[in-house]
């Protein structure tokens, strides 16, 4: 079909901003109905088409989505796209803005800036009712995404807490194991720092772990040793397994001494903490 592109003044929104420009249109006349929309659109699957009024101005309202590259690429020997271009006259020869705005406003829909304006201009009996009807919308949908944002929230909440819940369970039960001189087993914890959900969950060798908690510096090279190769560890013997490689099964020199300090610490841990709840049992007596 026969494209022509002409400089028009048009009433459309870019970048959320109500503008009035002149600007490049392209359109079809079909049976007397002028379809056009912005050049720039050609591509798009859908483009608005544009509004002509009375004083040859057009309004893009977003209201008459259309496919407009099927009927550049098309031709009206195809009976497809003449009954397109047909339901496409009929809709809009058919249209009472008047009364499309009025219900609009009855059910307290949307209306975008350039609709608005076209209101102003044309039917300005509705204008007012037609931002009111925008601002209602508007407070309602603010009030479900702030209901939406709260209950996500919440389900984030609940996740963080079940996930750490877990992840604290574990680093007791594996502190006890320690301290009893048990074999612990190398696991991969997971948490979330600071119980912030947006932090992401963090991932971390058990061991590892307690390591930097207790502040026991590990060398890189055991520290690889400990997440790559260590399966379990006693704590009361030394005796530890590993996952056999092809190329290196060699014991590393490093991993008793350290995870000995680790130990240690656990240990210190745990006098102080029975010390402190002797004190503070006698002084429920003396109370």
């Amino acid at each position: 079909m026969l494209i022509k592109n002409e400089i028009a003044n048009v009433w459309c929104i870019e970048d959320n901003e109500l503008e009035n420009k002149n600007k490049v249109i392209s359109r079809i006349v079909y049976d007397g109905l002028e379809i056009a929309i912005l050049k720039t659109k050609q591509d798009w699957a859908y483009a608005d088409m544009l509004i002509k009024d009375k004083n040859n101005i057009y309004w893009e309202l977003g209201i008459a989505p259309i496919d407009f590259n099927r009927l550049k690429n098309g031709n009206l020997d195809n009976q497809e796209i003449k009954k397109y271009c047909d339901d496409i006259k009929n809709t809009i020869t058919k249209m009472n803005f008047e009364q499309f705005f009025q219900k609009k406003i009855d059910k307290s829909m949307y209306f975008n800036k350039c609709e608005l304006q076209f209101i102003a201009t044309h039917y300005p009996i509705l204008y007012e009712k037609s931002k009111q009807s925008r601002e209602k919308f508007l407070n309602k949908r603010e009030q479900e995404n702030a209901e939406e944002r709260k209950k996500l929230e919440k389900a984030n909440n609940e996740k963080v807490s079940a996930t750490n819940e877990i992840f604290e369970s574990k680093i007791a039960e594996m502190k006890m194991k320690i301290h009893l001189g048990d074999i612990v087993k190398v696991e991969e914890l997971r948490f979330y720092k600071n119980n912030d959900y947006y932090n992401g969950e963090t991932y971390q060798n058990n061991i590892l772990y307690l390591a930097k908690q207790y502040k026991v510096n590990i060398p890189l090279a055991t520290q690889g040793y400990i997440n790559n190769r260590l399966v379990e560890y006693n704590f009361g013997t030394g005796v530890y397994s590993i996952k056999r490689m092809k190329n290196n099964n060699n014991p590393s020199t490093k991993i008793r001494e350290c995870l000995e300090q680790i130990k240690d610490k656990i240990d210190e841990e745990y006098k102080r903490n029975k010390e402190k709840t002797k004190i503070e049992q006698i002084k429920g007596v003396v109370r």
